[in-house]
């Protein structure tokens, strides 16, 4: 686009959708941001009205649940941290933040309300409690207690990291999808569950390669590989040079060992990293092409997802003059890869 007013020649066919009529009305930021929500409130209503299996509604709901739960962790850990440097003692759920004041902070619902989370996390000092109790048989709930807990670990075993926390949540996420996308009992598998280990794997070499390089502690880093076998061996590669990796990537498979076995023969660490991004991204386009099935409804909705992503970013570029090369490295590959 030679200029932002361009949007509409190229959505002229989707004049009716909620995201053209809420830009259109200013081809701003905050009719940009105003277009996307609106977009993205649409596509969670019919996936909460309309998914076939419940794995499905918790696979692509539950996420935004646990993003909100790390907003409101974060803001939870930064009052501790205030309290602390003002000479606190407690920290006074008196004196938390009101939903009102962070709202712009917080993302869309997904199976719990922003309210709901909100408050279980600021109103209960951090604590898992107001989401689920014991015996409780809902998964997504069980998850989202479980994801506070073992942040709140992170957070105090790494000395009050805001990075160990959010690492610890981010990667508790990943694992969540695994779990999610586990066929139901005789049930034909689909390779979802496969595709997002393969994700997750990513994120893996991601933090590993990105970490090391900029110096993040290891104790902090670890708290992002959550459940991953091999730490020790993970820890020997984050603490030596890429160069001295050959030879002790025997324990890892899959695209893990082929991203760490790319970047030890000497490729840019950046090109093996979206060059496994291509690969998902193509299996997962493929599922397109599977209708009816359980892939094809996560990959509607996900390539749904990919597109409103790289849309935002896009147009968000063009409106703060950035360069369109720039724009290219960052575009989210995975539906988009074929």
């Amino acid at each position: 686009m030679r200029d932002i007013s361009e949007v509409s020649q190229v959505l002229a066919e989707a004049a009716d959708s909620p995201f053209f009529r809420a830009f259109s009305d200013g081809f701003d930021e905050a009719s940009l941001e105003a277009g996307i929500a609106a977009e993205l409130e649409q596509l969670r209503q019919l996936i909460d009205s309309y998914a076939p299996e419940q794995r499905l509604r918790d696979l692509l709901l539950v996420p935004l649940d646990l993003y909100n739960v790390k907003v409101a962790l974060r803001l939870w850990a930064q009052r501790r941290s205030d309290s602390a440097a003002a000479g606190a003692t407690t920290t006074d759920a008196a004196g938390m933040e009101s939903l009102a004041a962070v709202a712009d902070l917080y993302g869309l619902p997904g199976t719990r309300s922003v309210e709901q989370i909100h408050e279980a996390v600021l109103s209960e000092g951090g604590g898992g409690a107001a989401i689920a109790g014991a015996g409780d048989l809902d998964s997504a709930r069980r998850a989202l207690a479980a994801a506070i807990e073992r942040s709140l670990q992170a957070y105090a075993t790494s000395g009050s990291s805001g990075q160990a926390l959010e690492l610890a949540i981010d990667r508790l996420a990943r694992l969540y999808r695994i779990e999610a996308a586990v066929p139901e009992e005789d049930a034909e598998p689909d390779g979802v569950r496969e595709a997002l280990q393969a994700e997750a794997d990513v994120a893996v070499a991601e933090l590993v390669v990105r970490g090391s390089a900029g110096g993040l502690a290891w104790d902090v880093a670890r708290w992002g590989l959550l459940e991953m076998p091999g730490m020790a061996e993970l820890e020997d590669l984050y603490v030596l040079g890429s160069h001295e990796w050959m030879g002790r990537l025997s324990p890892f498979s899959g695209e893990l060992r082929q991203i760490f076995g790319e970047i030890a023969d000497g490729h840019d660490a950046s090109d093996a990293l979206r060059a496994a991004q291509r690969r998902i991204g193509v299996t997962m386009a493929a599922w397109l092409l599977r209708p009816p099935s359980f892939a094809f409804a996560y990959g509607y909705a996900r390539k749904k997802l990919d597109d409103l992503a790289n849309l935002r970013l896009a147009c968000l570029a063009r409106l703060r003059g950035v360069a369109p090369e720039q724009v290219k490295q960052r575009i989210r590959f995975g539906m988009a890869a074929a």
